[in-house]
C-alpha cells in the first residue's frame, strides 16, 4: 500500500478483551485487521471458505496519525497472536511484513512484547464477495443458541440442516427431526435455508467458550445464514458471522 512514515500505531485498551475477541473467531480460519478511518474490523474465514466472520471493534485510537480514505488498509496475520490475558492497553504497531503488540500498564512496571509476521495488503478478497452486502429479510431477535447447539451437538458435522424462520419460531429439522426455538420476533414472509451441521456447529462452539446465551438470526434472500452475537466486555464489539449454504 506504501505505507506512510512514521507507521501507524494504533491503541486498543485492554489485552485480555483482545484477545477474548480474536477467540470469537472459529478455528481454522484465515484472520485479517481491516484500518479504516473510522476504527478496525477483525475479519476471519474458514479454510473450505464457508464461514466468514466481522467484528467492529469501537475503542481502538490512532496514536502516530490519523488513518484517511487513502491510507485504509488490511493487514493479513500469519499466526494467531499469544496475547496475555491482562487488563492492559495494547499498543499496534504495523509494518509491509509484521505487527508488533506492546502490552504495558499505565505505570510503565509492567511490559510484554508479541510480534506476529504477516503482510500489509489492498488487494481484494473476491472469494468473500459473496459474503458482502447481503440483505436479510428479516434479522429474529434472542434466539438462545445454546438450545441450538445442544440439538445439533450429537449429529454428525456432514448432515444437512434446514432452518425455518417464520414470526416467533424458528424451525430447525435435521436427521428426520423437527424442533422449534422461539424468539422475539414477526416476520412478514417465512424464509428457510439449508445448511451444514458442521458449518453452523462451528460458530456455536466458538460462541460458547465465549458466554452469552442469545444470538439474532436472519436468512438472505440467496440463502446466506446470517448469525449476530453482541460481545460486551469491557468494550462493545459486535460480531457478524455469514454461513454459506449447503450445496445441494
Amino acid at each position: 500500500m506504501g505505507m506512510a512514515s512514521p507507521q501507524l500505531e494504533i491503541v486498543f485498551p485492554y489485552a485480555n478483551t483482545l484477545g477474548k475477541i480474536l477467540s470469537l473467531i472459529p478455528k481454522d480460519s484465515s484472520k485479517w485487521l481491516v484500518i479504516t478511518r473510522d476504527g478496525m474490523y477483525i475479519e476471519g474465514l474458514t479454510y473450505d471458505r464457508t464461514v466468514f466472520t466481522s467484528i467492529e471493534i469501537f475503542r481502538v485510537s490512532f496514536e502516530r496519525y490519523e488513518v484517511d480514505r487513502e491510507h485504509e488498509f488490511t493487514f493479513s496475520l500469519d499466526a494467531d497472536p499469544i496475547i496475555p490475558n491482562v487488563p492492559y492497553k495494547v499498543k499496534m504497531i504495523f509494518s509491509e511484513d509484521s505487527l508488533t503488540m506492546s502490552i504495558e500498564n499505565d505505570e510503565n512496571d509492567y511490559l510484554n512484547v508479541v510480534k506476529v509476521r504477516g503482510k500489509i495488503t489492498n488487494e481484494s478478497k473476491p472469494w468473500i464477495d459473496m459474503f458482502t452486502n447481503k440483505l436479510t429479510n428479516t434479522i429474529a431477535k434472542n434466539i438462545n443458541y445454546r438450545e441450538l447447539h445442544r440439538i445439533l451437538k450429537d449429529k454428525s458435522r456432514y448432515d444437512a440442516m434446514r432452518l425455518t424462520l417464520k414470526s416467533r419460531k424458528l424451525e430447525v429439522a435435521v436427521d428426520g427431526e423437527t424442533y422449534q426455538l422461539e424468539h422475539d420476533t414477526d416476520v412478514s414472509s417465512v424464509v428457510s435455508g439449508k445448511y451444514k451441521v458442521g458449518d453452523v456447529m462451528q460458530v456455536l462452539s466458538t460462541l460458547w467458550k465465549s458466554g452469552g446465551k442469545f444470538i439474532n438470526l436472519g436468512i438472505t434472500h440467496d440463502g446466506i445464514l446470517v448469525i449476530e452475537y453482541d460481545f460486551s466486555r469491557d468494550v462493545y464489539a459486535p460480531v457478524k458471522y455469514l454461513i454459506a449454504p449447503a450445496v445441494e
